[in-house]
């Protein structure tokens, strides 16, 4: 079976090696499909509570049934918040495992913050870093 991977907002430090990097800042020409994306579904994203709520949404419609979205995030993240159960059943996701530990395929993965703390660090601890796992079904 062909698996494609996408690095979603993995920016110039996607560590996922042979993934399609799809990001803002990203380096590749998908860059440029995605400001056009973006533009195209502005007024989409303004009809959103939250970024994550559409990102969610279009996660959802373009994986195929079995393909799993592994959602990494610490404290205070918008993408680590799902939204409620029925929601969930109309995008046709099914939760394998929300906010466990870090799967150890991230591991030895380094997660930043785009804005340093005031005390200059971007690197976040891997400790707090959770995982939830939804599942196309």
């Amino acid at each position: 079976m062909l698996y494609i991977i996408l690095d979603l907002f993995g920016g110039p430090t996607s560590q996922l090696v042979g993934a399609i990097n799809v990001d803002i800042i990203a380096t590749e020409v998908y860059k440029l499909k995605l400001k056009l994306y973006l533009l195209l579904t502005k007024a989409l994203m303004k009809l959103c509570k939250w970024a994550a709520s559409c990102f969610l949404s279009e996660a959802a419609r373009v994986l195929k049934v079995g393909g799993r979205l592994y959602i990494n995030f610490s404290k205070g993240n918008a993408f680590g918040k799902l939204p409620d159960a029925q929601i969930l059943k109309q995008l046709e996701l099914a939760i394998i495992q929300i906010s466990g530990p870090l799967e150890p395929q991230f591991l030895n993965y380094r997660f930043r913050r785009t804005s340093p703390r005031p005390d200059g660090t971007v690197d976040i601890p891997i400790n707090s870093i959770k995982t939830t796992i939804l599942e196309k079904i």
